[in-house]
């Protein structure tokens, strides 16, 4: 599932392409993946170690993508399992913030969500050689089918400590709305934000 490289990870995930008019299934998509990327350091920190730092947030910021957004079957009900690697008190805060953190706001009114924009990059602060907490720069945009069909986009931080369990989000400043430019669905909130499909992954 993880791929590690030099200075960009990739975590793939299939697309296939709808059944055609016969019954038969086109040939698949390129996967979808996840770019990851090193960022600011703060500290010293050998190579090495800052990339395998990078794996490792990026393996939770993406489980959290999956979790919240692309593996739930729609419509759907029910995020209580949207938060894999939080911690408990972080996921106690995000249950409040689902429509924020998760596809709940359009979820029971979808039938489909398909990724279009995976995105994260790592600032690390290490001390003595080891890397001791993140800040996980993320992007999630998405398109939405069904009756509520849409187009939004996440952005924000998460940030993670370094513990004997890994790397686990403690914490996060994350905003979610429709991208600019895109038709607003009849009956939606006018006070929903809408964010520029351009910019940095903050």
């Amino acid at each position: 599932r993880y791929t590690s490289v030099t200075g960009v990870q990739t975590c793939a995930l299939p697309i296939y392409d709808a059944p055609g008019s016969d019954g038969t299934r086109g040939p698949a998509q390129p996967p979808l993946t996840t770019t990851a990327k090193a960022g600011e350091l703060t500290g010293r920190l050998p190579q090495a170690r800052r990339q395998a730092a990078v794996e490792g947030v990026s393996k939770v910021v993406d489980g959290w993508f999956d979790a919240a957004f692309t593996e739930p079957s729609y419509p759907h009900q029910g995020f209580a399992d949207a938060f894999p690697g939080f911690t408990a008190g972080a996921r106690r805060a995000a249950e409040q913030d689902v429509d924020q953190l998760t596809s709940a706001a359009v979820a029971e009114d979808i039938t489909g969500l398909t990724a279009t924009r995976r995105t994260v990059t790592v600032d690390l602060l290490a001390t003595r050689g080891v890397a001791r907490t993140a800040t996980a720069r993320i992007r999630f945009d998405y398109v939405t089918t069904g009756d509520e069909e849409v187009t939004r986009s996440v952005r924000g931080r998460l940030l993670l400590t370094h513990g004997e369990d890994g790397w686990t989000v403690f914490g996060y400043d994350v905003v979610q709305g429709r991208l600019k430019g895109t038709p607003r669905p009849p009956g939606s909130p006018s006070a929903s934000p809408s964010l520029s499909a351009s910019g940095s992954d903050s």
